[in-house]
């Protein structure tokens, strides 16, 4: 299990999840907080990513069964950190990446539970170019005044 929370506080079931790793019902339990005082920010996907050859191991295994639960935005990284794991621990190349993910959800091996918007990157891209134009318009306009 990777957990992720913003600190201690926000934990949730900390207790329980310790006790199921002490008593084998999960093989492993890795937290990141995000929020810790004194302490450089860590993401589920910054776990994830120091646990890659683990992380491939059990997702390349044919009874696996990946879940996620939580932000969008959350899941949308952690996932980009599954394809570069697929990548590197893997030896997929970028197709074969998104075809073994694909296929996972397909048998149903693949499930996520998020909220919140996650954007295209190509509405980001738009609405950046258009700030940035707003931006240098509003700049030219000042300059003339």
């Amino acid at each position: 299990v990777f957990f992720g929370c913003r600190a201690e506080n926000d934990y949730l079931h900390k207790e329980r999840m310790r006790s199921w790793a002490e008593m084998g019902v999960i093989s492993d339990l890795q937290v990141a907080f995000s929020r810790l005082p004194g302490r450089n920010k860590e993401y589920v996907q910054d776990v994830v990513a120091r646990h890659r050859d683990a992380v491939w191991a059990m997702l390349s295994d044919p009874n696996c069964h990946y879940y996620i639960c939580g932000d969008s935005k959350m899941a949308e990284d952690v996932f980009g950190e599954l394809k570069t794991t697929a990548k590197t621990a893997g030896g997929l190349d970028h197709i074969d990446s998104v075809q073994f993910f694909r296929k996972m959800k397909t048998e149903r091996r693949y499930q996520a539970d998020t909220w919140g918007v996650v954007p295209p990157k190509k509405l980001v891209e738009k609405k950046y170019n258009q700030a940035e134009a707003w931006l240098k318009n509003f700049d030219e306009k000042i300059e003339e005044e």
